[in-house]
C-alpha cells in the first residue's frame, strides 16, 4: 500500500497494483462489493470502496451544486451522481481522489448500471472490522 500510494504521489499513476486490489480484503470486511458486482441489483443499497476516476460539478436552476462522479475500483468504473440535497448535507466530500467508502442506490436505464450516492467517508475514517 506504501508502495502503491508513492507511486500515485510521485507518478501520478499507479503501476505496482490497483489501490483497491490492495485494500479489497479490508473493504469486503466493511460490506463492499465490487463496481463488478452491481449489475442486477437495481434497486439495492449497497457499499463500494473506490477511488474517483473523474469528477463534474454542475450547478442547478436554484443555484444549488449535483455532482457526477466515475468511480473506479480494481474490477471496473460505475456512474454515480451525488444529488443536491446529499451534496450538500455532505459538506463537499469528493474533493480529492481517495480511496472512499461510497454508500448508494444501484439503480439500472436502459442497461446501463449507477449508483446514486447516499453516503461518502474517506475509506481510512471506516469502522475497522476484524478478521474473525
Amino acid at each position: 500500500l506504501v508502495r502503491v500510494h508513492h507511486e500515485l504521489d510521485l507518478l501520478g499513476m499507479h503501476l505496482y497494483d490497483h489501490p483497491l486490489r490492495v485494500l479489497r480484503e479490508e473493504a469486503r470486511r466493511v460490506g463492499c462489493v465490487t463496481t463488478g458486482d452491481l449489475r442486477g441489483r437495481a434497486g439495492q443499497q449497497v457499499r463500494i470502496a473506490a477511488l474517483i476516476a473523474a469528477s463534474r460539478r454542475l450547478p442547478t436552476s436554484n443555484a444549488q451544486v449535483m455532482q457526477f462522479v466515475t468511480l473506479e475500483d480494481e474490477v471496473g468504473l460505475i456512474e454515480a451522481v451525488l444529488f443536491p440535497d446529499r451534496h450538500a448535507s455532505l459538506c463537499n466530500p469528493l474533493r480529492n481522489p481517495g480511496p472512499f467508502l461510497v454508500a448508494g442506490e444501484v439503480q439500472e436505464d436502459q442497461g446501463a448500471t449507477h449508483l446514486v450516492i447516499s453516503g461518502v467517508m474517506p475509506f481510512h475514517e471506516r469502522e475497522r472490522v476484524h478478521a474473525p
